[in-house]
């Protein structure tokens, strides 16, 4: 994982660095930038309300997402335990990693984003590098997701596990993927629910910390669904697909930006003369 940071009071940013070099940074606002491409619903409504809706683990696209193989030797636990336990503690939203210039752009653009109709969005999460796991009073972390040709094994010995090694095994299970799926360069934000929340001592106040304007990000309940909230200092950029042509939705993105996101940067993507690498305009500011 890449990390950047941002000095106090300061809107520019510097990096990439890695888990090692950025320790000398760990005074100032430490963060990962990513990215996260949809069709055009709810893109509005997410900016609006400051929001992202958060999906269960037994609601991912894929039909192998947290499932492990099972021991030869004895069904420890059943797949629909095992499911129903991630369900009710933990809550996902994938992103992929802040690559520009990067030739895949164009697949995440055609499966994510309604065939280059939609938005690309750029996030940026306060981290603590070399968290591994660790809320450290937040709701949330970042891992990147190991991408395996074989799925993680539960233990004979699982419910005998002490307590670390069984959230190392949940864990290492949870970040598992297909090698079939590289192509997404996925980095995952993991989101307890709201019984561990308590437990961690996680509540709902705003602060702020130096130059991204922090809340710790708490989970609201709505008709069935699960939402984060953030700020708007979290988004660092917005960009238009190659063939989004709604003018309407357009205009009322960019009337949003100005009124409460004027900090990013809004580009539209456009098709270049040679080669398969997408070119971006900058549009605002």
């Amino acid at each position: 994982m890449e990390y950047y940071y941002r000095k106090q009071g300061d809107c520019e940013s510097s990096g990439p660095y890695s888990e090692t070099d950025i320790v000398q940074y760990q005074e100032h606002q430490i963060f990962v930038p990513v990215y996260n491409y949809s069709a055009q619903d709810y893109v509005l409504e997410t900016l609006q309300q400051k929001r992202l809706k958060l999906s269960l683990p037994s609601k991912m696209n894929d039909p192998f997402e947290c499932l492990p193989a099972w021991p030869d030797t004895k069904d420890v636990l059943s797949e629909d335990k095992l499911r129903e336990s991630m369900d009710r503690t933990t809550l996902f939203r994938s992103f992929t990693k802040y690559q520009p210039d990067d030739e895949k752009d164009n697949l995440l653009w055609s499966h994510y984003a309604d065939k280059h109709t939609g938005v690309r969005i750029g996030y940026a999460w306060k981290v603590q590098p070399n968290c591994n796991g660790e809320l450290q009073g937040r709701c949330y972390f970042l891992e990147d997701i190991n991408y395996v040709g074989k799925r993680p094994v539960i233990p004979d010995n699982l419910p005998d596990l002490p307590l670390e090694e069984l959230r190392q095994f949940a864990l290492n299970n949870a970040k598992a993927k297909s090698r079939s799926w590289k192509y997404e360069d996925e980095v995952r934000l993991f989101v307890v629910g709201e019984q561990l929340q308590k437990e961690h001592g996680i509540f709902s106040e705003s602060t702020t910390d130096g130059g991204l304007a922090l809340m710790e990000y708490p989970t609201i309940e709505e008709n069935g669904m699960t939402f984060l909230k953030f700020e708007s200092d979290n988004i660092f950029s917005i960009d238009f697909g190659c063939q989004c042509s709604d003018d309407n939705f357009k205009q009322a993105i960019l009337n949003e930006v100005k009124t409460n996101y004027p900090h990013v940067v809004v580009c539209e993507a456009v098709k270049p003369k040679t080669g398969y690498v997408l070119e971006y305009q900058q549009i605002f500011p």
